[in-house]
């Protein structure tokens, strides 16, 4: 497969992704690795969205007009923190 081809096809699954998850109630988890957080979308107990950047997460939660029903804060607590989210 050429890499046009399999770029289109990576494009085309997101696109899907992102159809499937407009206007559904998500689980937002906030993990703390090496100091540095990590974001994760989750819809019934599956990850279809991640990165470390919270601007990036809050944009892609606002184009898809998603309702977050609960997050989840791994690997750290968040009353020795400044508030990550």
């Amino acid at each position: 497969m050429n890499k046009w081809k399999m770029q289109k096809e990576i494009r085309n699954a997101e696109i899907e992704q992102r159809e499937l998850l407009k206007g559904k109630e998500v689980t937002l988890q906030v993990d703390k690795i090496n100091n540095e957080f990590r974001y994760g979308l989750f819809y019934n107990n599956m990850l279809y969205f991640l990165t470390r950047d919270k601007h990036q997460m809050w944009n892609y939660l606002y184009f898809l007009g998603v309702k977050v029903t609960s997050i989840k804060h791994i690997n750290y607590d968040l009353a020795e923190n400044d508030i990550a989210f």
